[in-house]
């Protein structure tokens, strides 16, 4: 007998009892908690999250992506990419809803409905991340080396291809070496009477063909390298004018980090140009290098701002003449809104060239503008505005004290890519030239029109 008058029997029956209780409770408890995890997981499943984590609308790009990011997490990567194309179809200047796209289609091994939106990507953010994660997609589907071919073909008029003008007439200016080579020879030569040089019209269509094969080197790391060579031709409406040639370009570039890149290229080639009727072709061979720095000077407050500098070197040689060049460049772009890119630069050149009797050296100072908006998905135009100004530290023979030479150059490009194929691109170029300089043979002014069109033929 226990306390309280209970029996052994009693009180196993009554802790059995209790038992049951607390095990109906605990069950009842598991029943419930599985039955909002089941509601929670159809609700995710449907592309819905749970009010509580997230307040967004169905149709949201957010609402989008979340529905993308579950699909994906789960391997429904076929209609993840189904889902993705609707999506792009809805907002297409979002470079995120495209890398989940492209994310998706690599997945399901179909690389080459990914290629279209990853090349998308550079035209709608320059934010370091989402630029790094389209590189490691290209990467995972394309493999370290990537080849492609491009075909251009160009074809514009000009008032002189050779870029010299019509006046033939020189009048010797008192002082001048001419002057006084035919003041000394006088019953040979009057200084006062013009002189008329020897030359031919030039102005026509000229069209060129190019073709470069570009060998683009981009591992999982931070060093990147391209190798291109390039083969080009020339025809011009007037004879004597033709020309060809072939480059060879490579260049390396290391990404210290997502903001500041270091780049060289070097380059060299072989070409013959014609310059008239009867009259010597110039074989001409060059080499040069370029090594520069490029970043984000402010990646907090703008990511959309760019800066570069850069040195370059040129030498060429001919069969008439040589030629030395130096250019140090600044540049800078920015962002402005979507689809808007402002572009501003100014370059510093000298110039040497030297002639088997002659030598003459430069220095020229340029300082442009560039505004680019894309006016739909396809059609973008770009307007440039430069102003040069050229001082020569040697005087012509028929003119009496060193000359500078001011050019103002304006430029209107517009580029259409046909939806249906994004691998052509048409670009219509319209150029005014106005040059302001003493010297008689340098041009006034020209208007040049030019169509391009560009067909890129990846592997």
């Amino acid at each position: 007998m226990l306390r309280n008058g209970l029996t052994h029997r009693r009180a196993s029956r009554w802790c059995y009892s209790s038992a049951s209780r607390l095990g109906a409770f605990i069950l009842f408890l598991c029943l419930f908690a599985g039955a909002l995890s089941s509601l929670a997981h159809a609700a995710n499943q449907s592309g819905l999250l749970p009010a509580k984590r997230l307040q967004i609308s169905g149709d949201s790009e957010q609402a989008y992506l979340l529905r993308l990011y579950y699909l994906s997490r789960h391997d429904r990567n076929a209609e993840a990419y189904q889902l993705g194309v609707a999506a792009v179809a809805v907002y297409p200047h979002s470079p995120t809803m495209r890398l989940m796209t492209a994310f998706a289609a690599i997945n399901t091994q179909r690389c080459a409905l990914a290629r279209p939106h990853l090349d998308r990507i550079a035209r709608l953010t320059t934010r370091a991340d989402l630029i790094s994660r389209r590189d490691s997609l290209r990467l995972a589907c394309d493999g370290a080396w990537r080849r492609s071919i491009d075909l251009s073909m160009m074809m514009g008029y000009r008032p002189s291809i050779l870029g010299q003008s019509r006046q033939r007439i020189i009048h010797a200016e008192p002082g001048s070496d001419l002057y006084r080579l035919c003041a000394a020879l006088k019953g040979l030569c009057n200084p006062d009477r013009p002189f008329l040089m020897p030359g031919q019209r030039d102005n026509g269509v000229d069209i060129w063909f190019q073709a470069t094969v570009n060998h683009r080197w981009r591992p999982d790391s931070k060093w990147q390298a391209n190798l291109s060579p390039i083969v080009f031709r020339r025809y011009a409406s007037r004879g004597g004018l033709q020309g060809s040639g072939i480059i060879m370009r490579g260049q390396l570039a290391y990404h210290a980090s997502n903001s500041l890149a270091a780049f060289v290229t070097l380059e060299a080639g072989s070409s013959n140009f014609g310059i008239g009727r009867g009259v010597e072709p110039v074989r001409q061979f060059h080499k040069s290098g370029l090594t520069g720095l490029r970043g984000r000077p402010v990646p907090q407050l703008w990511p959309g701002m760019t800066a570069g500098i850069s040195a370059r070197k040129l030498r060429l040689g001919t069969n008439l003449y040589s030629m030395r060049q130096t250019e140090t460049r600044l540049d800078f772009d920015a962002v402005l809104t979507e689809g808007l890119v402002m572009g501003i630069f100014k370059a510093r050149l000298t110039a040497k060239t030297t002639t088997p009797h002659v030598s003459a050296a430069s220095v020229t100072r340029k300082l442009g503008m560039s505004i680019r908006h894309d006016l739909t998905s396809v059609v973008t135009v770009q307007l440039a505005a430069e102003r040069k100004k050229e001082r020569l530290r040697k005087r012509r023979l028929y003119l009496a004290m060193p000359h500078s030479v001011r050019t103002r150059h304006l430029t209107l490009d517009a580029i259409f890519v046909p939806p249906k194929n994004k691998n052509v691109k048409v670009v219509v170029t319209l150029a005014r030239e106005k040059i302001s300089s003493p010297d008689p043979v340098d041009l006034k002014s020209q208007q040049t029109a030019t169509l391009r069109i560009i067909w890129s033929i990846a592997e």
